[in-house]
């Protein structure tokens, strides 16, 4: 059985940083906190060893050299009890570091795609109106980046017996979760509308699952893919594949038969170094096949120097450094390929559960310059809805556009170098004579040339990620510049969810109750895109201050240490109130027994209406054949969701014989 793999090599993944405060950036992760020790702890470990005693928590790493600190695991209420440790300077809410919202990777710029151009095409962030299918290893169908359609299918076999004899069958479900990464990578540059953006913008992504965790499956599974995805022409525009194998005429009319219909395939070239001719699905003529060339920038010209990958050839020959703007070393050539896109280390989505729990991760292959044209043949389909058909007419109509439109000359130009001195040309790399274009967006959607310079736009208040009191009054401020051209007073204010709130660089306004996506924006002129910004803020009642918890233990016994003896029952009573002395039902109590050997027993459970657990032993000096006979102590503490963890109390009894 012939197997196919996905087109894409894996790189280093680059760790992003951002700094500024916690409260506004960034995105919390449920139960993770950092807590970071007063500069006159001694030993971070140690004193990390005590404090999870004392507060119930769990240290998932000490940080000692940049940082003294801990990662921890609990709840709120244990992090804010833990904050007011004398020791502690301050506790944060674990996060997402990734790129800041909205962000351009630079081989969705490098295709023509800049802020003012990324605001016509989804305003406000707003989805595409556009359906890809991804035929690939699946898609993370949670991940907050995407726009994930919930019936997607995986091509799986089923086994049963029939009239005494075994048959086997492809068959579908609807289990498409990404156990490899590969599709929900290509999803992401296709179409990411959260963190990270991609070619069309939340495009609604249909994952097609023929390829298993190790990327790789049987060509039979591949044709029932596209044949299913085939079987549905009125629900694609798209379909993306950026896998690839040995020459399959049975592949290549599957993928024939489904442009017939309408849809438009983007193949990937292939990462062998081979003409494409040998290859399948990219030597199938109706399909638009993409090659891969390396861009580190975003921008045209080559960098003088830089962080070059090592590029080795499919046969492990090679490894110089791979410059920018080149032919991918590892792409497949030859008169088949259709046109050419980044797929250098493309930063793009990833499933949270396969190791980079920040959702994203960087990978090369012409698996990742297919989706950039991809998204671009979803674009232009969302614009020109009114003229699709389900023929090939139209796949040879789209097809035409985005080669046409493709950069071949100029600063832009692909593989055309930009140096001062126009006599030193620069080696390409490419294998052939035939100069395929470089995708390019911006022209294909109509813009003759990107606005130069652009518009800036940029909000300084209120902050990203900001709690703000319903219809109370709010100050927005922002500026906007063109070069050297002052436009903050032609800046307009717009609200997800209340309309216009008003123009200039100074407003206020009061916001209806919700989540609002602000936006202030300049339109250009001179051209049909101008520029904007965005921020995100709630407007709800404020944060109420957590009440407090407090505990009191006593016995069944008086004295300020009571005193039992053997075979007696010790009750304890552990009695919660507020910080108001107000008796709190329904908390939950911990407590913990030590006896004079060692031993430790604990009880837990909820409070009574009158604010009371009652927990009881019966006691035994010689239980184990240890000697139990001395003092005992009972420490408690207690939680509840809208208060803050108790402090921890402790009491003695003593147990003579």
């Amino acid at each position: 059985m012939k197997t196919i793999s996905a087109f894409g090599w894996p790189l280093a993944a680059i760790i992003l940083a951002f700094g500024t405060t916690l409260a506004a950036l960034g995105q919390p992760i449920p139960g993770q906190y950092i807590a970071v020790f007063k500069a006159d702890v001694p030993d971070p470990a140690a004193a990390a060893r005590e404090l999870e005693n004392q507060h119930g928590i769990t240290a998932s790493y000490v940080y000692q050299n940049s940082l003294r600190g801990f990662a921890f695991a609990g709840n709120a209420q244990a992090a804010q009890a833990l904050a007011r440790n004398p020791r502690i300077a301050y506790v944060e809410q674990d996060q997402l570091a990734h790129t800041s919202e909205a962000a351009i990777p630079t081989g969705v710029s490098r295709i023509g795609i800049d802020a003012s151009l990324l605001n016509a095409i989804s305003p406000a962030g707003a989805d595409v109106e556009a359906r890809i299918a991804i035929i690939d290893t699946g898609l993370q169908r949670n991940h907050p980046g995407l726009n994930v359609d919930l019936d997607g299918v995986r091509v799986i076999t089923t086994t049963t017996k029939v009239k005494g004899r075994t048959q086997t069958e492809i068959t579908f479900d609807h289990v498409f979760d990404d156990d490899n990464g590969h599709g929900t990578h290509v999803g992401g540059t296709a179409a990411a509308n959260g963190a990270i953006v991609g070619v069309a913008p939340g495009a609604l992504l249909t994952a097609v699952k023929v390829l298993s965790a190790n990327g790789s499956g049987p060509w039979s599974y591949v044709i029932a893919g596209v044949d299913w995805v085939a079987g549905q022409p009125g629900r694609f525009d798209v379909a993306n594949m950026s896998l690839g194998g040995g020459y399959s005429q049975a592949v290549n009319d599957a993928v024939k038969r489904a442009t017939d219909k309408g849809i438009v395939f983007v193949v990937s070239a292939g990462n062998a170094s081979t003409d494409v001719s040998q290859m399948s699905p990219a030597s199938e003529p109706s399909a638009i096949t993409v090659s891969a060339m390396v861009d580190y920038d975003g921008v045209p010209g080559g960098l003088g120097s830089g962080d070059y990958v090592s590029c080795k050839n499919a046969d492990g020959t090679g490894g110089a450094l791979h410059p920018d703007e080149a032919f991918a070393c590892f792409s497949n050539y030859g008169e088949g390929v259709d046109i050419c896109a980044p797929g250098v280390r493309i930063y793009s989505t990833w499933p949270q559960t396969l190791g980079d729990q920040t959702g994203y991760h960087t990978i090369s292959g012409t698996s990742m310059a297919a989706p950039h044209v991809a998204g671009a043949a979803a674009l232009y389909v969302a614009l020109n809805r009114a003229s699709r058909t389900e023929t090939q007419v139209w796949v040879a109509q789209v097809t035409t556009a985005l080669t046409t439109t493709g950069w071949r000359v100029g600063d832009y130009g692909y593989f055309d170098y930009y140096t001062a001195d126009t006599s030193l040309p620069r080696p390409t790399g490419d294998k052939d004579s035939f100069r395929e274009p470089l995708l390019n967006v911006s022209s294909l959607l109509g813009v003759s040339a990107r606005p130069e310079p652009e518009i800036v736009v940029t909000i300084s208040e209120p902050a990203e990620g900001d709690t703000l009191l319903t219809g109370a009054s709010v100050a927005f401020a922002a500026t906007a510049s063109q070069g050297s051209s002052d436009l903050t007073d032609a800046i307009v204010w717009t609200s997800s969810r209340d309309g216009a709130l008003g123009t200039g660089g100074s407003i206020s306004a009061a916001l209806s109750e919700g989540t609002h996506s602000i936006v202030a924006s300049v339109s250009d002129a001179a051209s049909t895109f101008g520029g904007a910004a965005s921020i995100t803020v709630v407007a709800g009642e404020a944060t109420p201050t957590p009440k407090q918890l407090f505990v009191a233990i006593s016995f069944n016994k008086s004295g300020d240490v009571p005193v039992y003896r053997d075979n007696e029952t010790m009750i304890s009573y552990f009695d919660v109130t507020d910080e108001l002395n107000a008796p709190v039902q329904d908390a939950w109590v911990s407590g913990t027994l030590k006896t004079p050997a060692g031993g430790t027993l604990t009880a837990s459970g909820y409070t009574d209406a009158n604010g009371r657990y009652t927990a009881s032993l019966k006691l035994n000096g010689k239980q184990g054949g240890a000697n139990n006979y001395g003092p005992w102590t009972v420490t408690g503490y207690a939680t509840k969701s809208g208060y803050l963890r108790s402090a921890d109390v402790t009491r003695s009894f003593e147990l003579r014989k």
